[in-house]
């Protein structure tokens, strides 16, 4: 028997190391992830096993293998642990003690000796184990292919033809407020004087998509005009820093991980509105919820904001601070305080940069649950707190219009409304199938207002488009024609439309999950999925395939009408193929 349990010891102190191997080949932080949570839990077994029965040393050697391992291989890899790699020598140094009293002599006091260090070694590995998991801040080099030199490049010729004069740009992005949640799209107890009175004074957009129904990779597309699987972001972004709170650090562990090829954030070589406009002479300025990765190359002023003032992540993920560029100014925000700190963020901005152009993002954290309001507007909706929350931000909305217009900077200012996705538990998708995480319309079809005297005047179009073309759009807007040529830009310049020179465009638009799959294709009015998951509760884990909506008839996406119109099914699902194809195999 003792044979048979040396092996067996033997065995997977053997398996231990050839795992840390495996692992340290495959650099893959969702192996190393899964592997420390079996690390804790084989943890808790010895430490049960220490006190119940004597342990011997080979007992031990597996178990120091498999909580060291797994820390020993995020070391080798690069990443940051969080002061844990001063730690391990004393954990090293622990086990060896206690491995060393243990072959001492057998006499009885030395017996229950050996048994206590036993045991305390064992708690220490799991107390190890767990304070790693709690301190870990996973940040690792993403490995991609640079498209720096074409950045360099193209950034460079914009600052040779930068300008003094040009048109402000204000871009308000809202987190999870639904299409039906604006009066004029659908019908709502939510009051929002100020929104309304813009989209009269402009362009409403009756038909207008999110790049994704997440986040994260919606805030990459509208950034860079590109859809998320060229940055390799392929859901929502965690915390890479611990916040002291064992399951949020878990979590953002495990989901940190998921993203391919060690992409944290959106990557320094990629081109953003912000970048663009400071090449050419603008102040820039991005206020709320940033959400593009929390560090190094990630943060806002590496992505061409002069100025930031907001938090990093969404408001229900910790540590949720409130950073002024890169410095944390409110480390615990009151949340009842964030529509009046932003709006009086934003009038600053304003304010300071009133004699130059300026593009101003103004990305608030609301709707997004857990929803809260100002004492003055708490209690004050028929939409309950969820509606307290987007009329207060419809005041301070009123409050930024004014301040424009009192500095004379109102008609030179493009004004753009959008939502990042589809609402999450409260909000209305204005009748539309789906929500938020679904690629249905209800997930991803968003208000969006354009208002600026140069554009149509109370006008709602519906025709087609996505906050990827926001990129050339405004571009074109400024005075900048000429987009980067290094690198595909997905989004078209919609200006035409919304000036009123053209009526319609022909639209090809490709849908993207929360999990970075491409799951369908729209051409004009027809919307095409190969497959995707069913947005019905109760069969969630139910894959629908190969479905097709006439969205000129069916705007719910009730029927599918795969049969009844099969040889354009068939040619958006050979379309689709090969833009998968093309995504696979060159995606940057």
């Amino acid at each position: 028997m003792r044979a048979k349990k040396r092996t067996r010891y033997e065995t997977l102190s053997v398996a231990s190391l050839l795992l840390i191997i495996l692992l340290f080949a495959a650099r893959k932080p969702i192996l190393s992830a899964i592997y420390l949570l079996a690390a804790c839990v084989i943890s808790i077994v010895f430490v049960v096993k220490a006190f119940r029965e004597r342990l011997e040393p080979r007992q031990l050697l597996p178990m120091a293998l498999l909580t060291g391992g797994v820390n020993l291989f995020d070391l080798l890899c690069g990443y940051d642990l969080n002061g844990f790699g001063q730690g391990l020598p004393a954990l090293l140094l622990a086990v060896t003690l206690g491995l060393f009293l243990w072959k001492q002599d057998k006499s009885n006091w030395k017996k229950a000796m050996k048994r206590c260090i036993g045991g305390f070694t064992a708690m220490a590995m799991l107390a190890a184990t767990v304070f790693f998991m709690m301190n870990v801040n996973v940040r690792v080099a993403p490995r991609v292919r640079s498209l720096r030199e074409g950045h360099d490049a193209y950034l460079d010729t914009l600052r040779r033809e930068r300008r003094a004069d040009g048109p402000n740009v204000l871009l308000i992005m809202m987190d999870d407020m639904g299409y039906g949640d604006l009066s004029l799209l659908a019908e709502t107890s939510i009051v929002l004087p100020h929104l309304e009175a813009l989209a009269q004074r402009g362009v409403l957009m009756e038909q207008f998509y999110s790049s994704n129904p997440a986040c994260s990779p919606s805030r990459f597309g509208c950034m860079t005009g590109r859809y998320q699987f060229r940055g390799h972001v392929s859901t929502v972004f965690f915390p890479t820093v611990s916040s002291g709170d064992i399951v949020s650090d878990i979590m953002s562990l495990f989901f940190n991980s998921l993203f391919p090829h060690g992409v944290q954030g959106i990557l320094g070589d990629e081109i953003t509105v912000a970048e663009a406009l400071h090449a050419a002479g603008y102040a820039t300025g991005a206020f709320g919820k940033w959400h593009l990765g929390d560090y190094g190359e990630y943060l806002p002023g590496a992505q061409g904001f002069d100025y930031f003032y907001g938090s990093h992540y969404s408001n229900d993920m910790k540590p949720y601070s409130y950073y002024r560029n890169d410095a944390i100014d409110r480390p615990a925000v009151d949340q009842r305080e964030i529509n009046r700190i932003l709006t009086d963020e934003v009038l600053a901005f304003i304010e300071e940069n009133k004699e130059q152009p300026f593009f101003a993002y103004y990305a608030s954290p609301w709707p997004h649950d857990p929803v809260s309001a100002g004492d003055g507007f708490r209690g004050t909706s028929k939409a309950g707190l969820y509606g307290d929350c987007l009329e207060e931000f419809d005041a301070g909305l009123g409050e930024i219009l004014a301040k424009l217009e009192a500095e004379g900077l109102l008609d030179n200012t493009l004004i753009l409304f959008t939502s990042d996705n589809g609402p999450w538990f409260d909000g209305s998708a204005g009748g539309l199938r789906g929500r938020k995480n679904n690629n249905f319309s209800g997930g991803q079809q968003v208000p969006f207002i354009a208002a600026h005297p140069s554009l149509l005047q109370g006008v709602r179009l519906n025709v087609p488009a996505m906050n990827i073309d926001l990129f050339p759009t405004i571009l074109a807007f400024c005075g900048i024609d000429a987009l980067p040529e290094d690198r595909p830009i997905d989004g078209v310049n919609i200006l035409p439309l919304l000036t009123g020179e053209i009526d319609s465009m022909d639209r090809e638009l490709f849908f993207i999950s929360g999990t970075g799959k491409i799951t369908g294709v729209l051409q004009n009015e027809y919307k095409y999925f190969e497959s995707m998951r069913s947005e019905n509760a109760a069969y969630i884990t139910t894959t629908l395939r190969k479905r097709l909506y006439r969205l000129d008839i069916d705007r719910n996406e009730s029927y599918n009408v795969y049969d009844l119109y099969p040889e354009q099914a068939r040619r958006m699902e050979i379309r689709l193929a090969e833009f998968i194809r093309a995504a696979k195999d060159s995606p940057r």
